[in-house]
C-alpha cells in the first residue's frame, strides 16, 4: 500500500521476442542520423552546420540536437523520434495521467508509468485512493521522471507533463530539469492522419493495433466516477477499479504504439 491514500500497482505489460528487443536496442537512430550528416560535411553551404551537428551526434549532446531540430523542423519530424536512439530502452519512461479535470487546479487520480526492465515492459500505477494520497502520487511520479532520460507520452507535451509540473508546484515539489520529451501524438498524426477515423489513442488502438477496448470507461467520465467513489469508497471501489483499468489500457496501447511507430520512423515496416 505504501503511503496513506496511495495504492501502488505493478504488472507485466509486454514480454517482447528477440526480434522486438533488438528493434528497441540502443542507438537505433544513430546510424541513420550520422549517415546523412556525414554526406553533408564537405558541402560548401551546409558543411559547417553538418560538422557541428555531427559533433553533437557523436558526443551524445541530445539537448543541443533537440533544440536545433525544434527550431528548424516540425515536432513530428522522424529525426525527432529517433533522438530516443541515443538512450537504452530502460532510459525511456512512459507516462499517462487520469485527472479530475483539464486544469491543473484539479487533482491527479492515477499516474501510469511504464519502463523496460531488461526483459519486459512493466507498468506501475500510482492510485490516489483518497485526496490525501495525491501528494505522494505526485512525488513518486516526479522521482520516476527524474530517473529517466526520455519521457514518452501521448499528447503529454500539451497535457500530462505540464499538468504534473503544476501539481508538483502545488505540493511544493521542485522539478530540477525537464526531460527530453517524445510525444507520440504528432508522430501518429503524421503517420496515420487521414487514414483513421481520428487520432485518439483508443481509435489508433482499434484501427492500427487491432485492439478493441470493449466497455472501457471513457476518459471524460473519470471525474464523475472518482467523485462517486469518494462518496462511499468501500461500496464504490469498482468505480475506482474502472479508472485504473482505463489507465492500464492507455499504458499498454501507448507502449504498443511506440513499437508500431518505431519501424515507420526508421523508414521501414508498417
Amino acid at each position: 500500500m505504501g503511503c496513506l491514500g496511495l495504492l501502488r500497482l505493478e504488472h507485466l505489460v509486454v514480454a517482447p521476442d528477440r526480434q522486438r528487443r533488438s528493434g528497441l536496442g540502443r542507438g537505433h537512430g544513430l546510424v541513420l542520423v550520422e549517415r546523412h550528416l556525414a554526406a553533408l560535411v564537405g558541402h560548401a553551404r551546409f558543411g559547417a552546420q553538418a560538422r557541428r551537428l555531427l559533433r553533437w551526434t557523436q558526443t551524445g549532446n541530445v539537448a543541443a540536437l533537440s533544440a536545433h531540430l525544434a527550431s528548424r523542423a516540425a515536432r513530428s519530424h522522424r529525426i525527432a523520434f529517433l533522438l530516443a536512439g541515443f538512450f537504452d530502452p530502460a532510459d525511456l519512461l512512459f507516462l499517462d495521467l487520469e485527472t479530475m479535470g483539464l486544469f491543473a487546479g484539479c487533482p491527479i487520480v492515477v499516474a501510469g508509468l511504464a519502463r523496460w526492465d531488461g526483459e519486459a515492459t512493466v507498468v506501475r500505477q500510482l492510485v490516489a485512493t483518497s485526496p490525501d494520497g495525491e501528494a505522494s502520487l505526485v512525488g513518486s511520479a516526479i522521482e520516476a521522471v527524474e530517473r529517466c532520460s526520455v519521457l514518452v507520452t501521448f499528447n503529454g507535451r500539451a497535457f500530462d507533463w505540464p499538468f504534473l509540473c503544476q501539481r508538483a508546484a502545488f505540493h511544493g515539489r521542485v522539478i530540477r530539469e525537464d526531460p527530453l520529451q517524445l510525444d507520440l501524438l504528432p508522430f501518429s498524426r503524421r503517420t496515420w492522419g487521414g487514414t483513421t477515423t481520428d487520432c485518439r489513442l483508443d481509435t489508433l488502438a482499434r484501427e492500427i493495433l487491432g485492439v478493441n477496448r470493449g466497455e472501457d470507461l471513457p476518459g471524460g467520465l473519470v471525474p464523475a466516477f472518482y467523485q462517486e467513489y469518494l462518496g462511499d469508497p468501500v461500496a464504490n471501489v469498482g468505480l475506482l477499479a474502472g479508472i485504473v483499468r482505463h489507465n492500464r489500457h492507455d499504458m499498454e496501447q501507448m507502449v504498443a504504439l511506440y513499437g508500431r511507430l518505431l519501424p515507420r520512423m526508421r523508414g521501414g515496416g508498417t
